[in-house]
């Protein structure tokens, strides 16, 4: 037990820089974040994007709802191509 804390103490103190394994690791998460950040981003313009058409639709269907059609009125030379067709 004793030599194996030895080995062990040995080992940390003795360190110089970090093994292949830590840094394949670390490399992982620090991709696992990028992507689940990149895909937030996504989401969150996806959501603002539906909201803008959501709120361009509304707007839409206010504004048509507001106009009342008026009847046009009918010029004189109008009239008259009317009265040939009879």
């Amino acid at each position: 037990m004793r030599t194996l804390l030895k080995t062990l103490k040995n080992r940390l103190q003795n360190r110089d820089g970090f093994t292949l394994t830590e840094v394949m690791i670390l490399g992982s998460l620090f991709l696992v974040l990028i992507v689940s950040f990149a895909a937030y981003q996504y989401q969150q313009d996806k959501v603002r994007r539906a909201r803008e058409v959501t709120s361009a639709y509304k707007t839409f269907e206010r504004s048509t709802k507001e106009k009342t059609v008026q009847p046009q009125s009918i010029s004189r030379s109008e009239e008259l191509d009317l009265s040939k067709m009879e």
